[in-house]
């Protein structure tokens, strides 16, 4: 509204210093015609500049990098390893869980020990996340061989003297056995295995019924 009042007087100036028709009054009419273009074409570049200025740079305003900033930090990195069905790097997002990063990695592998992980815990960016193994059990004992130590060790316990695997000197304890029949004894089992009764102790030469009666109680396999 300014604008168009400071024009319309210039003009009115123009029309009056028009009417002299003298050379101050032209010349008065050429300056104020370059005033008036001269206003004209500052208030039209300073409109031009306002228009621009409301045009984000790039085409983006300050409320879309604000979204791309947010979704860069919307999602964490977490590396799952151990007994997991499928161990790796995984996107999760911001706030997840245990729970929320062993499901992602597929869930608990077979020997995985649940008891030692708190699926409630609150992850990083950039954790490391273990989910530790079930320790392993032990090997059930061998049961002793029938010719070895188990035997001369169940003979100490009861006192009695194993006719498989006692040597000379522990069948030479025995009543009536000395060590002709202690060899004799040994070189049975070297030859044919071990008892399968102690009755078969008389299958040896000079081991008697008689003989074997004075001993059976102290005997075993």
């Amino acid at each position: 509204m300014k604008l168009r009042t400071g024009v319309k007087w210039l003009l009115d100036k123009v029309f009056a210093a028009a009417e002299l028709k003298t050379v101050n009054g032209i010349a008065a009419v050429l300056i104020l015609v370059s005033v008036v273009m001269l206003i004209s074409f500052g208030s039209l570049y300073q409109s031009k500049i306002r228009e621009a200025s409301a045009v984000p740079y790039g085409g983006l305003g300050v409320g879309a990098s604000d979204a791309a900033s947010a979704t860069q930090t919307s999602v964490i990195m977490v590396h799952i390893k151990g007994a997991v069905a499928a161990p790796g790097v995984y996107s999760l997002p911001v706030g997840s869980r245990t729970e929320e990063a062993v499901s992602a990695a597929g869930g608990f592998a077979e020997n995985a020990d649940h008891d030692r992980v708190n699926l409630a815990q609150k992850l990083y960016d950039g954790a490391e996340l273990v989910v530790p193994s079930k320790p392993d059990e032990p090997e059930p004992a061998k049961p002793a061989s029938k010719s070895g130590g188990g035997k001369s060790s169940a003979s100490v316990m009861t006192g009695r003297v194993s006719i498989n695997t006692g040597t000379k000197e522990q069948l030479m304890t025995l009543k009536g056995i000395g060590e002709a029949y202690a060899m004799r004894i040994i070189r049975y089992r070297e030859e044919n295995g071990d008892f399968q009764r102690t009755e078969d102790l008389m299958k040896i030469k000079g081991i008697t019924r008689s003989r074997y009666d004075q001993i059976k109680d102290n005997i075993t396999l």
